[in-house]
């Protein structure tokens, strides 16, 4: 045995001077394996989006996820492509110009029920006052009641038909007895002023612009109880089940807007006026933003009326099949991986 001043053997000493130095070697060896096998791929790049969206308040969501950035940091490179109405928006996903839509639910209610397989991932909003029948007084209309025998303006296919049909059910009107005419959005102000139509139903941003040009005085303005504005972020079935990670983080990046918008409302007005600068004057938009109640959910509210969007198209004779069961569309698994609290509806386990 070595006492503590005998000198350690000389392989000994060599190990303990070189062990440092053999040490930081393979530590730089590695580093530079690990950067190499990196360098030579490529770069992971975002995933590309298109999300077709009716130009309106109601899909401030989207919106504010594009202003504030959160597509981006969620991994995805969103193309916000622009329509007048849901309908449109709808009809590009269906046409596979874009993945997503942002559509209301007559557009959505008609298309299942023609059996294209569409999903639902989340809705987006709901409002009972972002919708109304716009009339004019000069043509004895002062109640909705005075609506029988006139004609009536509305965007057919759109939602604005179902809540025509709504309250004219609530007056005890016959739908007979009123001559519907088709009216697109960018027509709605030289219908109703041009006198073409005595009444017309109209929406949002469009509704505050045509009070203030026209004011009470001229036009008489009636809302349906009976009536809830939804909509939703929908897309191709099949398209959707192939990009369940492109979709949870859609959906990120919305929740993320959501949270936004709570807390800063106004800063998230401001961001809605800016994006519809084109469309809508600034007062019309700060009008109807009120009426829009913002969420992102998938609950039993949104399947029953869809239900009765469908049993509406039955009984009016669009259709003969039986109606369609809702539950088969709604696609709850991305929206329970990121926030399971927001799926509340019950899927069929049979």
């Amino acid at each position: 045995m070595n006492d503590l001043n005998t000198p350690a053997p000389w392989y000994r000493r060599l190990l303990t001077r070189k062990l440092p130095v053999i040490a930081a070697a393979l530590i730089a060896a590695l580093l530079i394996a690990v950067w190499v096998r990196f360098a030579t791929q490529p770069a992971r790049q975002p995933e590309k989006l298109v999300i077709a969206h009716a130009s309106q308040p109601s899909f401030a969501l989207i919106y504010i996820a594009a202003a504030r950035g959160y597509f981006e940091e969620e991994g995805l490179n969103v193309e916000l492509q622009p329509h007048t109405l849901g309908r449109n928006a709808l009809n590009s996903v269906i046409e596979g110009k874009a993945d997503i839509a942002t559509a209301f639910g007559t557009p959505v209610v008609r298309r299942i029920y023609e059996w294209v397989p569409l999903g639902i991932i989340a809705s987006l909003h709901t409002s009972t006052r972002n919708q109304a029948i716009v009339a004019r007084r000069d043509r004895g209309i002062s109640t909705a009641t005075d609506l029988e025998g006139k004609r009536i303006g509305v965007t057919l296919g759109a939602s604005m038909e179902y809540l025509l049909h709504l309250l004219l059910a609530a007056e005890s009107i016959p739908a007979f007895s009123v001559r519907k005419i088709s009216v697109e959005p960018e027509n709605f102000e030289a219908a109703i002023t041009g006198g073409e139509i005595d009444a017309l139903v109209v929406f949002g941003a469009h509704l505050q612009s045509l009070q203030d040009k026209l004011g009470k005085e001229r036009l008489a303005v009636f809302y349906s109880d009976l009536y809830i504005e939804t909509s939703m972020l929908v897309g191709m079935r099949e398209k959707l089940l192939a990009n369940p990670v492109a979709m949870q983080r859609l959906l990120k990046a919305v929740l993320r807007a959501h949270a936004y918008i709570q807390t800063n409302p106004e800063e998230s007005l401001e961001i809605v006026i800016r994006e519809l600068a084109k469309q809508y004057p600034e007062t019309a938009i700060r009008l109807s933003w009120p009426a829009l109640r913002f969420d992102i959910e998938l609950d039993n509210l949104l399947l029953s009326l869809l239900t009765q969007e469908a049993r509406w198209m039955r009984d009016a004779g669009a259709f003969k099949t039986p109606v369609p069961d809702f539950r088969d569309f709604v696609m709850t698994e991305f929206l329970h991986a990121v926030k399971p609290d927001a799926t509340t509806l019950h899927i069929r386990t049979d």
